[in-house]
């Protein structure tokens, strides 16, 4: 029954899942099996679990967990704690999900389950990820990594490098992000594990873009979507959706943006990804502050804020406050704005957040800039500039120089102006290479050719005179390619005519089918008439016949005047051309035969 149960329903069917665990629990209750009834208790509390039915849930693994102290099973218990504080996670309850998670992990530490302890530590690494505390969830996956690595555990190895990757990626680490993400997809790679491949292609894509290196993270992008269609994966679709609006938003493509934004928020709703709804809802919220529809872009962020603080999203809780800033910024209410920024800013710095610290420092500088504080501006520049130096954030340093740039230079102070002007222009080149909209991956490597022939004549010569050798190449493949295509043309060409004379051949039969078929009603229709006309002349004629046999003396009338005679009266059809007459009239009897000439017609 629990392999039925468990193996067989729980993910696909929890509802005859829980049918079988009861049928479990029944037989185990009657050999007085502590165990398996505690395996099927806790077997109903996880096909509740997945119909995120959470109270029934909690209810149930509490039950199992009484039987399994009374018998000492501390594996399970640890089990359960650990389910239980799945769910007080998923409620957003903080304080409880810590709790059940750190009394799990204290058992299988106690009992030695190193299985189970790597199963604890991620789990936790998870719940302070989510809070935003990425420092912390960086040194419990560090952990997980450890024993599974001692235990040979590719796959789970393979899962803690991704989620190291992730952690450094939202720190704004991204060299580290990018290192971890392709050890973990080597692993999965190994395996064949299409749904994980799928997973880390788009998380490098995700931090190469975060790079700026747009051409790099096109690629992986779309590896990762076609790879998500094929497995169904509502979660690779609803990220890959995003991914896209997020290119077209930056291309200024604001109404394919809003579209993909919406579709990813729907799929996400339906499978109550909260992170990704938060994730949604912001970018939605992007799309009406550009569209200048503040009120819509401000119910958006407000809805991130609230949903941010119900699951204790710490991160999100600082995203959205600086979103509602800049709302307040487009909206000239600078010191509203002001306000926002820094609570968010306060957020990111209790998380070690530096790529959102040094985000938040330069919107608040650029704040400044705009009312003519040119001091404060430099201030948090400056600060913004520390920050995000070594992270590889290209378009964040691009930012933050062009506009110390503009303020050394207002302040007259020409020096630093200069340095300031030539760190925009490195980072402008790097990014030069996707400055492109239209062509992402052509202009990948431009910036580095013309560079190169501009410092070196000679290098650039030797350049022009292979373009002119492939320009050859390419002449003479050009002709190839166009005789090969004359071929291909005559080749269509006749199959044209033949296709065309199959067509017409195919009308002409279809409009003879069609005349023979019309030709054919018409008679059915006649044949219908040529009855109806028969059957009324049929009617007819019986009318007669009763006519006729009303007239006819009976029997009895025959028997009582002329006992001993008879009458021979055979018609040739239904009414007779000739046929009798008889009256009994004071002891007299009259006769009379009537003939042809007085018989009956029927109508019409």
């Amino acid at each position: 029954m629990r392999m039925i149960s468990w193996d067989g329903y729980l993910f696909t069917k929890p509802d005859s899942s829980f049918y079988f665990a009861q049928l479990q629990y029944n037989f185990a209750e009657k050999s007085d099996h502590k165990k398996w009834m505690a395996d099927a208790l806790n077997t109903q509390g996880s096909t509740f679990y997945i119909r995120a039915d959470y109270n029934k849930a909690i209810d149930y693994y509490f039950k199992s967990i009484s039987i399994k102290k009374i018998i000492e099973d501390k594996k399970g218990m640890a089990n359960s704690y650990n389910n239980i504080a799945l769910i007080y996670k998923n409620q957003g309850d903080i304080e409880k999900a810590l709790k059940y998670f750190r009394l799990s992990l204290g058992i299988r530490e106690e009992i030695g389950d190193k299985k189970g302890i790597c199963g604890s530590l991620n789990n936790l690494g998870v719940f302070y990820y989510e809070q935003g505390n990425y420092t912390k969830a960086i040194e419990l996956y560090r952990k997980t990594l450890k024993i599974r690595e001692e235990l040979n555990d590719k796959k789970g190895a393979s899962a803690t490098l991704n989620n190291i990757g992730i952690s450094y990626k939202d720190q704004g680490d991204y060299a580290q992000a990018i290192n971890y993400f392709k050890r973990s997809l080597k692993i999965s790679e190994e395996f064949g594990d299409k749904y994980k491949i799928s997973t880390h292609l788009n998380n490098i894509g995700l931090t190469l873009k975060s790079q700026g290196n747009y051409a790099q993270g096109i690629i992986y992008y779309t590896r990762s979507l076609k790879i998500s269609e094929e497995l169904g994966d509502k979660h690779g679709i609803a990220n890959s959706l995003e991914n896209i609006a997020i290119i077209y938003f930056e291309q200024k493509y604001y109404d394919k943006y809003y579209d993909y934004s919406m579709r990813s928020l729907k799929i996400r709703e339906e499978i109550d990804d909260k992170k990704g709804i938060i994730n949604s809802l912001l970018n939605i919220g992007s799309y009406f502050t550009e569209k200048k529809e503040y009120d819509l872009a401000m119910d958006n962020y407000t809805r991130v804020l609230k949903l941010s603080e119900d699951v204790g999203y710490r991160s999100d809780i600082a995203g959205s406050l600086f979103k509602i800033g800049e709302v307040y910024y487009k909206k000239k209410e600078y010191k509203i704005a002001e306000d926002y920024y820094h609570r968010s800013l306060e957020i990111y710095k209790e998380l070690d957040d530096k790529m959102n610290i040094a985000i938040s420092q330069f919107l608040l500088a650029n704040l400044f800039y705009t009312q003519n504080n040119f001091n404060k501006a430099i201030f948090y520049c400056n600060k913004a500039l520390v920050n995000s130096e070594g992270l590889g954030a290209s378009i964040s340093l691009k930012n933050i120089s062009t506009l110390l740039y503009k303020c050394y230079k207002v302040k007259k102070n020409y020096k630093n102006a200069l340095k300031m002007h030539e760190l925009s222009l490195d980072t402008r080149d790097t990014l030069e290479s996707v400055s492109n909209q239209k062509e992402v991956i052509r202009q990948e490597y431009k910036y580095a050719y013309e560079k190169q022939a501009a410092v070196d004549s000679v290098a650039n010569a030797k350049e022009q005179a292979i373009k002119e050798e492939t320009i050859k190449r390419q002449q003479v493949e050009l002709s190839s390619e166009k005789k090969m295509r004359n071929t291909l043309f005559s080749g269509l060409g006749i199959i044209s005519i033949l296709l065309i004379f199959a067509i017409n051949r195919f009308w002409v039969t279809r409009r003879q089918k069609n005349t023979i078929e019309g030709q054919k009603q018409i008679v059915e229709e006649q044949k219908e008439l040529v009855e109806e006309q028969k059957k009324d002349l049929t009617d007819s004629i019986h009318y007669a016949e009763n006519i006729q046999q009303s007239l006819l003396p009976t029997i009895d009338d025959l028997k009582e005047v002329l006992p001993d005679g008879f009458v021979l009266f055979q018609p040739k059809d239904i009414v007779s051309g000739d046929f009798y007459w008889l009256q009994h009239h004071k002891d007299k009897v009259y006769t009379r035969g009537l003939h042809e000439h007085d018989r009956f017609f029927p109508p019409g």
